[in-house]
């Protein structure tokens, strides 16, 4: 996240260079910067990957020993749908995931408090908590027929830390690492039941069959904990003042993977994004960013999937919403 604040040469001789939220095509956060965001802020964010809408508030808290905030909250609710977009709807219900994410940042953790763009070595830290409720419906071939379809709502939770490297005001290292209880739903099969109904006509011997489908997983359902690792490096555009009219194009590699009981699935991606600087805030957002990445990168499901159909391409876009 970006935003120019201009202060007296006596104060500070530069800017300093922020990025805004940027999301895997899991949409996970890989980068999470509330650097010079000096107001509190709404940011809305689309992934098209996950098929999902997100909202986060940036609420900074005031410094009483500097001039910029060095200690922010973060609230975000996060919606999509359980099983994609065409399947909102099934068997009834409106089947949407919601998680609800509480974090706390704070800048400088082993830097100084110079902040300027010829500084060698900046750093902040984050960490978050979130509450994931998820719908899930399971297709159990082995009981009764009437507890064959069994609908419920995955609770699930996770705590993450995350530390990042600003070297030169435009070099980025991110590191997250927490603990994270999952369930593999998402890996299941789809299928779709469907029931039928015959109806008798009153008035003679001809038939009427009517159906109804639901959309559902099937397969060996379990729940278990992990511990998410991720790295990225992001390139940052910089936010000269004569330059804040212009697009500019950054980028974001990554590397993705989760430590527990099940074998560790890796996914290796990157992100190019556009970005463009508010008139009124400040605030630069990645406008339009194309998220391309490699699943299960070493193939460990064995899924018989080549290296194509295990790649997805999609889009991610920040905008912002209110300045508070």
């Amino acid at each position: 996240m970006k935003k120019i604040v201009i202060f007296p040469i006596l104060l500070f001789y530069s800017y300093i260079n922020s990025q805004s939220l940027l999301q895997t095509s899991d949409g996970v956060e890989i980068v999470n910067n509330n650097m010079n965001v000096t107001n509190d802020v709404l940011l809305g964010n689309v992934n098209t990957s996950d098929e999902s809408l997100q909202l986060k508030a940036i609420l900074a808290l005031k410094n009483t020993t500097g001039v910029l905030p060095s200690k922010y909250f973060t609230f975000t609710v996060k919606g999509k749908p359980s099983n994609g977009v065409s399947k909102l709807f099934s068997g009834g219900d409106f089947n949407v995931n919601s998680s609800y994410k509480i974090g706390f940042s704070k800048l400088n953790l082993f830097s100084g408090n110079s902040m300027n763009s010829n500084s060698s070595f900046f750093d902040f830290y984050s960490i978050e908590y979130e509450f994931a409720l998820k719908k899930h419906i399971l297709f159990k071939s082995g009981n009764t027929f009437e507890q064959q379809i069994d609908k419920f709502t995955f609770k699930g939770h996770s705590v993450t830390l995350n530390y990042n490297i600003l070297f030169k005001g435009k070099h980025l290292l991110t590191s997250i690492i927490g603990f994270n209880n999952k369930s593999n739903y998402d890996d299941l099969e789809d299928i779709e039941i469907k029931n039928f109904t015959l109806l008798n006509s009153p008035n003679s011997t001809e038939q009427r069959e009517v159906s109804s489908k639901v959309n559902a997983k099937f397969g060996d359902y379990r729940e278990y904990n992990t511990i998410p690792l991720r790295f990225a490096y992001t390139y940052i555009t910089s936010e000269e003042e004569e330059n804040k009219d212009k697009l500019k194009i950054g980028f974001t590699v990554y590397y993705a993977n989760n430590i527990g009981k099940e074998k560790p699935i890796s996914n290796l991606g990157g992100i190019i994004f556009l970005t463009k600087q508010d008139k009124i805030s400040g605030i630069r957002n990645p406008v339009l960013g194309i998220v391309v990445q490699s699943n299960d990168l070493f193939n460990v499901k064995d899924s018989q999937n080549n290296f194509g159909k295990r790649l997805s391409i999609g889009l991610t876009s920040t905008f912002n919403l209110l300045n508070f």
